[in-house]
């Protein structure tokens, strides 16, 4: 897919509108977010989407495929643009489309700050911990145990 996404952005890449970043140390991350005008995730296969939420967090619209998690995270015309699995010709529109529409860029990049905050860790453990009082307050309640050898 790597080589199809080239391709179809070619003469963008050559003229210096379009820089594909390929792989990049943990470390420099944080920079390269700040550097970045849009995230673009064409991968179909995702584990918790967090490299998407670390774009979005830096407010980066981001392109990415209908695939996983991914729709719950990039919300097309809120938080970025999704497209089909495989479909490399629509990935590479969606990214001319933001390159070359920075209010779309601004507001996609707002919207995509504001979900991510939706994500942050101390609200999702906050959330599970919730769920783990409510679990432990409601187990037993209308349930016997038998135990071994009772009667």
């Amino acid at each position: 897919m790597a080589g199809a996404i080239r391709r179809a952005l070619a003469p963008h890449i050559a003229a210096g509108r379009v820089r594909l970043l390929g792989y990049a140390p943990w470390e420099s991350m944080p920079g390269e977010y700040h550097r970045a005008d849009l995230f673009l995730f064409p991968s179909p296969a995702e584990t918790q989407g967090l490299v998407v939420l670390e774009a979005m967090a830096a407010g980066l619209p981001v392109v990415a495929v209908r695939a996983g998690a991914l729709p719950e995270l990039v919300r097309d015309g809120e938080s970025g643009i999704t497209v089909p699995p495989g479909e490399t010709k629509a990935l590479a529109g969606a990214v001319l489309r933001l390159a070359r529409d920075p209010e779309l860029r601004r507001l996609l990049g707002e919207g995509a700050r504001k979900v991510a905050g939706q994500h942050e860790a101390s609200r999702g453990l906050a959330q599970l911990l919730e769920l783990y009082s409510r679990v432990s307050r409601n187990s037993g309640r209308g349930h016997e145990v038998k135990r071994r050898g009772a009667a």
